[in-house]
């Protein structure tokens, strides 16, 4: 019978170990892993990227966004989503990686609004219109914006920034 106390608590003390190091290891990642994130966050993070959220939140999430992209735009509702259900605690940053043809044309329509304020008014107007509304005439290098009167001509930023931000 005392065999049998001495194997129980044997085996007690042994898992209540594998509980107690496994929760020092864990701890200790995660500080680790906490420094790695806050030194290596200037990586994906520029000062020059728009950006929403607190700056003191502890999430990033770190878009890599083409604004001509039809699944770039299917995407944005999740991400709004998280950030509207955690406010506060959650922090998106825009970097533009503009594969599909004539992106650059519409990061740069995003640039020029967001020097206008209205950056986020813009792209929400570009994804809910991309593909039906929206076309480069590169002719010239123009661009037509055509039958926008379904958005109660709205439209959030000036006319001129093409001829502005065409220069850049």
């Amino acid at each position: 019978m005392k065999k049998h106390y001495v194997v129980l608590l044997a085996g007690v003390v042994l898992i209540l170990v594998f509980v107690l190091g496994g929760y020092f290891y864990k701890s200790r990642q995660a500080k680790n892993i906490a420094f790695m994130a806050s030194e290596n966050a200037s990586t994906f993070v520029r000062d020059h990227s728009p950006t929403a959220g607190s700056d003191d939140a502890k999430v990033y999430i770190v878009e890599f966004m083409d604004p001509a992209c039809e699944t770039c735009s299917a995407f944005h509702p999740y991400i709004k989503g998280f950030l509207a259900a955690h406010p506060g605690r959650i922090k998106l940053v825009i970097r533009y990686a503009p594969f599909h043809d004539n992106a650059d044309y519409f990061v740069k329509i995003l640039e020029a609004s967001r020097k206008q304020g209205k950056y986020w008014e813009t792209m929400e107007v570009m994804f809910r219109s991309q593909g039906s509304c929206i076309n480069l005439n590169l002719t010239g290098r123009a661009i037509t914006i055509p039958s926008l009167n379904w958005y109660g001509n709205s439209f959030p930023w000036q006319g001129s920034i093409w001829t502005s931000s065409q220069r850049t």
